[in-house]
């Protein structure tokens, strides 16, 4: 299934389910803040924690890719990274997602 109508469809859905999970986590975020009179350091923070590794995650994909392996150059000289890498990657994903997603568990209440 390597076409850009799978692309498209992939991309249908990731946006959908990102943009919900986006709404409402911003929604949960304001709803468990400690503090009000702190409410912008907490946001502050809260914003820099779900950036941060935003930032950081192009270079530690590239590394997983890189370490998955390369395919040998096509008739145009191009190396691509293996399938093996891309498996990786989305493993990796998958995983700090479901733990993402029990850690949340953790918030006990809301206002």
């Amino acid at each position: 299934m390597r076409s850009m109508e799978a692309v498209y469809a992939v991309a249908v859905i990731y946006g959908l389910a990102f943009g919900a999970y986006y709404s409402v986590d911003w929604a949960l975020g304001c709803d468990v803040l400690p503090n009000r009179q702190d409410a912008g350091k907490d946001m502050g923070v809260w914003h820099i924690a779900m950036v941060l590794p935003q930032s950081l995650a192009p270079f530690l994909s590239g590394l997983l890719l890189t370490l998955g392996g390369s395919k040998a150059p096509s008739s145009a000289g191009v190396t691509h990274y293996a399938l093996s890498g891309y498996l990786m990657l989305f493993c990796v994903a998958a995983g700090l997602l479901a733990l993402s997603a029990l850690l949340l568990r953790n918030v006990r209440g809301v206002r």
